[in-house]
């Protein structure tokens, strides 16, 4: 069963009808193991996660899996600062320096076009691309909530060519023995799909094509690296009267993007991760859509979440969508999600048609 991001909550739902109100999301992969444990409140609705010590030893995992069984498995393992950039793009941490930037954007943004000024318009850096950060942080013009004046936080963005060209998505798994000798038959299913980093720069594609698709977006052409990419955006602020806003999490880029008198802030993230931490469902779901996304595989009580499989398409990465393996052959957890999925489906086709959401079948 394939499940868009969107409808990925009633995976949450299910599992809490079925009294799984207390669980463990968890790499299939022995040497790797729980990632965190969750506790559901229905109520509030929240959730507690509570971290193992997994994320950050995944640095000194990965280098022991690489002398147990070689650099594919190794490789196929997201690190702990990408990790931690999921986390904060789900909302679960906040930016190490969370208050500068903070007041860097209300002193830069809310532009007042109608009063002559330049529009404020968005460039990402390459290390930033996959997570969405001007829409989780309220910066993109579209999303953002509007100032007490009525203006909008930024007027669209600004990418570079150069960037889309570092994201480097296109390596492929074409033989996935050594990946099931290290962490189980399920990754049998990944072969011919992006590997390891590679799926975050799947995920940075996506980000792109999106924006493209969707938003008020200025293209500009460089060559990949951080001079070039700088002075293709010094070269369109002069050219179009608008000014970019760069973010990265650099600090060379950000000195470098200061010197030629752009708009730039760096964006930097906190070290390790909370013993615990509490969340909403929404925040619980983003985290594990990009962890299923980075980890290829994450196993839930009674399903089995799948970031990539064989076959998976371009369409299906423009859907978001994972795939859901419902495991025990007396489990009804199947029947369950087709229930939430179709409420769910119901839901967003009156959204759509603007019809009264009273008369969605429950």
């Amino acid at each position: 069963m394939n499940i868009s991001r969107q409808h990925l909550m009633t995976v949450i739902n299910g599992l809490y009808d079925l009294g799984e109100h207390s669980f463990a999301v968890q790499h299939p992969g022995d040497d790797v193991g729980t990632l965190f444990r969750v506790q559901l409140d229905r109520e509030n609705p929240v959730a507690t996660v509570s971290f193992t010590d997994t994320i950050e030893a995944l640095n000194e995992r990965k280098s022991e899996i690489q002398i147990q069984y070689g650099d594919r498995p190794a490789d196929d393992l997201p690190d702990t600062q990408t990790v931690i950039r999921a986390l904060t793009s789900a909302g679960v941490l906040e930016f190490a320096n969370q208050q500068t930037v903070e007041q860097y954007i209300d002193r830069h943004c809310y532009p007042a076009v109608e009063a002559g000024e330049d529009p404020i318009m968005v460039g990402i850096d390459t290390n930033l691309f996959p997570w969405e950060f001007p829409h989780q942080m309220g910066l993109d013009h579209v999303t953002g909530s509007k100032n007490s004046a009525g203006r909008q936080p930024t007027n669209g963005y600004v990418l570079s060519n150069g960037v889309v060209d570092e994201l480097h998505w296109q390596y492929t798994h074409f033989d996935t023995d050594e990946l099931v000798d290290a962490f189980g038959s399920e990754f049998e299913t990944l072969a011919d799909q992006p590997a390891g980093a590679k799926r975050e720069g799947r995920l940075g594609i996506q980000v792109y094509q999106q924006l493209i698709g969707s938003r008020n977006v200025d293209l500009i052409d460089s060559e990949p690296g951080d001079s070039n990419i700088i002075e293709g955006y010094a070269e369109y602020t002069a050219s179009s009267r608008k000014e970019p806003l760069l973010l990265s999490n650099d600090h060379g880029f950000v000195d470098e993007a200061h010197d030629h008198s752009l708009l730039a802030q760096r964006l930097a993230f906190k070290q390790e991760v909370p013993p615990r931490t509490t969340v909403s469902w929404f925040e619980l779901v983003e985290t594990l859509y990009y962890l299923t996304i980075l980890f290829g595989v994450l196993k839930l009580p009674k399903v089995t979440l799948y970031g990539v499989w064989e076959g998976k398409q371009d369409n299906n990465w423009q859907a978001e969508e994972v795939n859901i393996d419902c495991r025990g052959s007396n489990s009804n957890i199947q029947t369950i999600l087709a229930r939430h999925r179709r409420i769910a489906d119901q839901y967003d086709a009156a959204v759509q048609s603007g019809d009264n959401f009273g008369n969605v079948d429950s």
